[in-house]
């Protein structure tokens, strides 16, 4: 194989409503699509870290890979995608199949706000007319459980679940959600209070706690498991990469417990890949929006586990290009 080519697109993708984040309301998304073009094929991720959550910036990453230092969490993910998605095409091997994930495909899900219960069911009802099988209510303090049982009475079959975002005050809480009718409770109390959700745990019957926000990274997924803090934790490829879901999917299996797959508001680069990952056996519940969820325009379509197969077409939406040596990064994640 001769040179290899590192191609960076930043786009700018235009929300159909206003993203809440900690530090304000934005109403589009900047990521980075990571293109590793060997002359014969092209492998594509995405690096799109999520505002007020993820310490770098889309600048960052600009900085990063132009300089040759070392690359920020979502930039080395996306790299270590484009670099399998690659070598899956070199092959003639579907990444799904490359990685033991080729179940099959992920259930489309939407995340709504809780609120008034007419404005829940509204959003429900779009949600399952453009093909979602599932929903995840972002939960705030306050809200009713009462609004989970009436969107599991009006839509039977529909899997319902609740993002507390840390946000439940006590045990109480959890366990109306649960009479309510939902099947899962992500992070339900403050990400470093693992005994808290060990408790809650061990409290439920049905409902299955989940963890988000206490897993950064392979060592916190770890804690998690030693800890016995869930029955599932949520895993985002866009940050940890493939390779570290994959491990951290293993690991989990071995403590008895199972993984969901999650987004970050991605383009189709990103949702792809986190439609790949979907589908290992493992995982259940997971957060892969159906195309036109969140955006009005995008890069492409989504994908099966079989493969992204996905050439980005991001036309009028890149802000900015450029083209690199593979050199400068060839030894920043595993080939």
């Amino acid at each position: 194989m001769g040179a290899v080519t590192l191609r960076l697109v930043e786009v700018d993708l235009p929300l159909r409503r206003p993203l809440r984040t900690a530090t304000g309301s934005a109403r589009r998304r900047r990521t980075l699509l990571v293109g590793l073009d060997d002359g014969a094929v092209v492998g594509w991720g995405e690096a799109a870290p999520f505002p007020g959550t993820d310490a770098e910036t889309v600048d960052d990453l600009w900085r990063a890979f132009l300089s040759g230092d070392e690359l920020p969490p979502t930039g080395r993910a996306a790299l270590e995608a484009a670099r399998l998605d690659a070598r899956a095409r070199r092959t003639g091997t579907g990444v799904g199949n490359l990685l033991g994930c080729s179940g099959p495909p992920a259930v489309p899900s939407m995340a709504i706000p809780a609120g008034p219960a007419p404005d829940v069911l509204a959003a429900v009802d779009g949600a399952v007319a453009s093909g979602c099988g599932a929903v995840k209510l972002k939960w705030a303090r306050g809200a009713d459980p009462g609004v989970i049982r009436d969107v599991v009475d009006r839509h039977r079959g529909l899997t319902v679940g609740v993002d507390a975002n840390g946000t439940l005050a006590d045990v109480s809480s959890a366990v109306a959600i649960e009479t309510a009718g939902a099947a899962y409770l992500e992070q339900p109390f403050a990400a470093h209070d693992l005994e808290a959700h060990r408790r809650l745990r061990h409290r439920l019957s049905d409902l299955e706690v989940v963890v988000d926000e206490s897993v950064r990274s392979a060592d916190d997924a770890r804690r998690v498991i030693d800890a016995g803090a869930c029955d599932r934790i949520c895993l985002k490829p866009g940050r940890l990469g493939p390779g570290a879901v994959m491990r951290i999917a293993a690991a989990a299996s071995d403590g008895g417990i199972g993984i969901k797959i999650g987004g970050m508001f991605d383009s189709a680069v990103g949702r792809a890949w986190a439609a790949i990952l979907a589908g290992h056996p493992a995982s259940r519940f997971d957060d892969v929006a159906p195309a036109g969820a969140y955006f009005t325009a995008d890069v492409g379509t989504a994908a099966t586990p079989a493969g992204i197969r996905i050439d980005p077409d991001p036309g009028p939406l890149t802000v900015r290009s450029a083209e690199i040596d593979d050199a400068l990064h060839r030894d920043t994640v595993d080939p």
